[in-house]
């Protein structure tokens, strides 16, 4: 059922390359690369990785995860001084607010409860229902890498209010097309991400 959904979200956006990504990563895996497949990679409140991606009004995030609590803090984010050029997914006690661009739009984000979600410049994405933004996107670039688990914020820090939860799938595109696909990993007892699209073992940082 949940690779149904996946499919759904993702399949008009060059699903042949997302593919070829995914089974770049599945093989380096299973060829006993070092590599342990997971299911999640857990955030406990102190991790992030960056992304080393800049999102402009082309980009699209999916982001498969579940929280752990209702406490505040970012799945993901890149903000600017005047958030015009901001994107974030921010959970608070009971919901995420999405923003892209200059506007937003916010969901309701119980804990314990699997989330499918994709946002691009149409509006967010949750488990199939598209929710519009409340405003215009806008053109722009984000002043700094999106980073997951935390906001890299616009003074080039990277932001205390950290993730808490599983991270099931993570995956960006530009004009369309995969950059970046995130699958669950240890190495080496190491958890972390093999990335699809580069092969890249990427850890998680303090």
């Amino acid at each position: 059922r949940n690779k149904g959904r996946r499919m759904a979200m993702t399949d008009r956006i060059h699903p042949a390359s997302l593919l070829a990504s995914w089974l770049v990563g599945r093989h380096l895996v299973r060829r006993g690369c070092g590599y342990k497949a997971l299911d999640y990679v857990w955030f406990d409140g102190t991790k992030y990785v960056d992304t080393g991606i800049i999102c402009t009004q082309d980009t699209a995030i999916e982001a498969e995860f579940m929280r752990d609590n209702t406490t505040a803090y970012y799945l993901y984010g890149a903000t600017s001084e005047d958030n015009k050029a901001s994107v974030t997914a921010y959970m608070t006690s009971g919901s995420g607010n999405w923003r892209f661009g200059g506007t937003s739009v916010s969901q309701s984000i119980s804990k314990n409860t699997r989330q499918s979600t994709r946002a691009d410049k149409s509006g967010m994405e949750r488990n199939g229902t598209l929710n519009k933004y409340g405003g215009t996107v806008g053109t722009f670039a984000t002043p700094k890498t999106l980073t997951l688990g935390c906001n890299h914020e616009y003074d080039g820090d990277y932001g205390t209010s950290r993730f808490i939860g599983r991270v099931y799938a993570f995956r960006i595109y530009q004009n369309g097309k995969p950059v970046l696909n995130y699958i669950p990993v240890s190495r080496e007892g190491v958890q972390g991400f093999l990335d699809g699209v580069s092969g890249r073992f990427v850890p998680l940082e303090d």
